[in-house]
């Protein structure tokens, strides 16, 4: 990567960290996801800034050959994505390479079940002795009998309940 493309990354990253809060963590993730693009549009004789969609695209078909995960791929996209927006916004770029691109799936996953004895443990679990226990118990069985999400249960009000 070149002098000129690593200041534009961090003149990026920076923006990231300031205006959105990200984490160290997630800003290095995001460093390495558009130095691989970069890297990608290199062996093009470009920079990540001067990709077009069919480049994009060819990215991706180069990221799934190499036996990367669909959820990494997606990552790498979204990096992309927010970058090309950020150009736009200032007006280094006319155009969103990443609008047409298609990007890939994973699915909907189902969530996770506990099992019978498990749910058993989880209801036994509050000391029922104690209004705190007791209110802990009446929660669980709440969320177990109606099917309520806990943020769907913290925002249950009382005029919702029918006793």
């Amino acid at each position: 990567m070149d002098h000129r493309t690593a200041s534009v990354f961090d003149t990026y990253l920076d923006a990231l960290y300031l205006e959105r809060g990200l984490s160290e963590t997630t800003l290095r993730a995001y460093r390495v996801d558009l130095a691989d693009a970069d890297a990608y549009a290199q062996s093009l004789g470009q920079t990540v800034v001067t990709l077009s969609d069919a480049d994009i695209n060819g990215f991706i078909a180069s990221l799934l050959s190499a036996g990367l995960k669909i959820t990494s791929i997606q990552r790498k996209l979204s990096a992309l994505h927010g970058f090309y927006k950020y150009q736009i916004r200032h007006g280094h770029r006319n155009d969103d390479p990443m609008a047409r691109i298609q990007r890939p799936s994973t699915g909907r996953q189902l969530p996770k079940t506990l099992s019978e004895s498990d749910i058993s443990k989880l209801l036994e679990a509050p000391n029922t002795e104690t209004q705190v226990g007791l209110r802990d118990r009446t929660m669980l069985e709440v969320l177990y009998a109606s099917g309520l999400r806990v943020s769907e249960l913290c925002r249950l009000e009382r005029s919702n309940i029918s006793l």
